[in-house]
């Protein structure tokens, strides 16, 4: 999981620093303070990692609305960013390698990037990359990678420290012998495009690479919209839950037959769930659309063989006749979503403004249902944004993270007073909502008499 994070130069996300702690983050602020700037950024970050600059560009709306206008110049643009975390092992088990080895460590790490735009070609690319490994035994491993424009051309030079690290050697020690002519260094530079990142470069030799992927591109953001995810799913146009919802009933129909297999989930990124423990999860979401709603007897997918569509349904004890998503409410179908994406553990680990379209009832086994997620899964982390009095009521004062602007640029700090309110809330009727709403609720960097302060909920 991510621990801290650092972004100078991304939109409003200039000289900015968050940190994360494991169990709920929760985002709170004003409209316009920069909390759908930072899920942007994990997006960004995400899709980077995973396939490029390019399709990154593209998830961020542009390369105009990823570079802050801080940080232009006549010639060229930087936006900088350092993240810390802890990779679990665990995650990556079943994909290269066996977990009955006890080969797959926890790895800590810390991974920096300069990205620039310049004007004269144009492009975007990375300028220069730093990641370290810190392994139990053996010490820290560091990769240095710079990429220059020599006469339009983009060369890239890699340095790594140290070179006889055990890992390494025995990462690389399979290299054809056509290859041992020259440095590992070489040989990574050579293979080493300017637009992408040089952890999948890693990855394929350097089992902690691997785990760090995968703990960066776990962070994407989920924002349900009812529209998209009512609708059937043609037969062969998804093979999984997107984060819009979209593809649900194709999710719930595989997933219920054991056969639940998204690309996503396949065995470059994570290794995905055994049949019988798909149908696990199956019976799990039933029971958590029943507790919302105990009236639901059960969510049906049928197929349509004429049409070609995976047809959602929902059965309710008062009715023999099931009733088509199409007749369902918004919040029924948002919690059917939202309820799979978590019980999956697929690209769940942001999620936008849940409490919209969820009765407040809902909100509230919202945040018992995130919790039940990380206890079964240890040491996961969820971030949440949310407007939502009910939500916060749920939660305790060291999970929020308060968003401000100042300046034109944003800053997110931990509450200052958090044991203080801790106290009031054991002590009283009100919950963290209440005392948000009121202003009883500051930031670290704030002081008590004013910035990053609770206020209305807008």
């Amino acid at each position: 999981m991510i621990r801290r994070i650092s972004i100078d130069g991304f939109r409003s996300l200039v000289g900015f620093s968050i940190e994360l702690e494991e169990g709920l983050n929760v985002l709170v602020g004003a409209n316009g303070t920069g909390k759908s700037n930072f899920i942007s950024f994990l997006d960004f970050l995400g899709e980077f990692i995973q396939s490029g600059l390019n399709s990154a560009i593209a998830v961020a709306q542009g390369t105009g609305a990823v570079f802050s206008r801080e940080k232009f110049t006549d010639e060229s643009a930087v936006l900088s960013f350092e993240v810390e975390g802890l990779a679990l092992g665990s995650k990556a088990a079943g994909i290269f390698f066996s977990p009955e080895k006890n080969e797959i460590l926890d790895i800590q790490y810390i991974y920096s990037c300069s990205l620039r735009y310049i004007s004269s070609i144009p492009a975007v690319y990375v300028e220069s990359e730093y990641l370290t490994l810190n392994y139990n035994d053996g010490g820290p491993l560091r990769f240095l990678r710079t990429t220059s424009l020599v006469e339009k051309a983009f060369l890239s030079k890699i340095e790594i420290e140290p070179v006889n690290h055990p890992a390494l050697v025995k990462a690389f020690r399979w290299r054809k012998q056509t290859e041992k002519s020259f440095s590992v260094e070489e040989h990574l530079a050579e293979v080493q495009r300017p637009d992408a990142s040089i952890i999948p470069s890693l990855f394929s030799e350097l089992r902690a690479a691997l785990v760090v992927m995968i703990d960066l591109i776990g962070y994407r953001s989920v924002n349900i919209d009812p529209s998209l995810a009512r609708k059937p799913t043609t037969v062969g146009s998804t093979t999984e839950l997107l984060p819009n919802g979209e593809g649900l009933a194709g999710t719930l129909y595989q997933l219920g037959r054991g056969s639940y297999h998204p690309f996503s989930m396949g065995r470059f990124y994570r290794p995905g769930l055994a049949s019988d423990e798909q149908r696990l999860r199956f019976a799990s979401i039933m029971s958590w659309c029943r507790e919302v709603n105990p009236d639901i007897e059960s969510v049906d997918v049928t197929l349509d063989f004429q049409e070609a569509l995976l047809k959602p349904s929902v059965k309710f004890r008062f009715d023999e006749k099931p009733f088509g998503f199409n007749r369902i409410s918004d919040g029924t179908v948002k919690w059917i979503s939202l309820a799979t994406m978590l019980l999956l553990g697929e690209s769940s680990s942001v999620i936008e403004e849940p409490e919209n379209f969820l009765h407040p009832f809902m909100q509230e086994v919202f945040i018992a249902l995130c919790r039940q997620v990380m206890k079964s899964d240890g040491t996961r982390a969820l971030i949440i944004s949310t407007h939502s009095p009910t939500l916060l009521d749920c939660c305790g004062p060291k999970e929020l993270r308060i968003f401000e602007i100042r300046d034109g640029k944003t800053f997110a700090s931990r509450v200052a007073n958090r044991t203080e309110l801790a106290g009031k809330i054991a002590n009283s009727r009100f919950g963290l909502g209440y005392y948000y709403k009121t202003g009883g609720v500051y930031g670290e960097d704030s002081g008590n008499g004013g910035g990053a302060h609770g206020g209305p909920l807008h």
